[in-house]
């Protein structure tokens, strides 16, 4: 007789950005690598430190944020800034890992090679200290620029992302685009990911602009990829419900 039981679903990741996460099929599959993308000034730190913040705080995970440029002062007054406070409760289970001067120290000297094995190794141990559900990764451009003189950059990304998912964390990726270019990264790391979140930051006439966000792409989930107007406000981002809602 053939066994004709279904595979359980896969565990999902909440966004935490309210009525985001209807349009995604209940939100982000356990274990994905996605692309955060968009140009400057469209929060994409923001919505990635958003989604570890609360998946923390509301779900108990345990998260690292891994900046390779922003100092890690700078980082955590920004995001408290937004109202998500860096507490004792947070700080145990939520780390805010500052690679910016390693990263330096490895340009003084040029050891590009052993750039990947750094990020590495930190990720190695955070995991095996915290067991780590959630990762950001501050920046692909960043990541890149510094792999560019050990080998093909694609295969490094291939390799990276091929590590990253083979420790079962669920990865956040940020991408800087270029204004000039449609390209949510340079070097296929779009082709690579599970699934891209877009930011756009849209002029609306002389004088407002408004944050969109689409999903342009999420393997195993059935979603939406119209752009939806993104609102942040009393420490919660979310998606308005109807067109009026946006002006509120």
């Amino acid at each position: 007789m053939e066994n004709d039981s279904k595979p359980e679903p896969k565990k999902r990741i909440k966004t935490y950005i309210d009525g985001f996460d209807d349009r995604l099929g209940g939100g982000i599959v356990e274990g994905s690598i996605v692309l955060v993308a968009g140009n400057a000034g469209t929060m994409k730190t923001s919505v990635a430190y958003n989604i570890l913040y609360h998946n923390v705080k509301k779900v108990g995970m345990k998260a690292a944020y891994l900046s390779l440029e922003q100092d890690r002062e700078s980082l955590i007054y920004h995001t408290e800034g937004l109202g998500l406070p860096y507490d004792d409760d947070i700080s145990k289970n939520l780390l805010v890992l500052d690679l910016s001067g390693t990263r330096l120290e490895v340009e003084d000297f040029g050891l590009r090679e052993s750039w990947t094995y750094i990020i590495k190794d930190i990720v190695t141990k955070t995991h095996e200290r915290l067991g780590l559900d959630l990762l950001v990764l501050d920046s692909l451009n960043v990541y890149e620029t510094m792999c560019g003189g050990s080998k093909d950059i694609r295969i490094e990304l291939f390799e990276f992302f091929k590590w990253i998912k083979g420790l079962g964390i669920t990865c956040f990726v940020i991408s800087e685009m270029s204004r000039d270019s449609n390209e949510f990264s340079r070097h296929g790391g779009d082709f690579l990911a599970d699934g891209i979140l877009h930011l756009t930051l849209e002029k609306v006439d002389d004088v407002h602009s408004h944050r969109r966000i689409r999903c342009v792409k999420m393997r195993s989930s059935n979603h939406s990829t119209d752009y939806f107007a993104l609102i942040f406000g009393s420490s919660n981002f979310r998606i308005p419900i109807g067109i009026s809602d946006v002006w509120k």
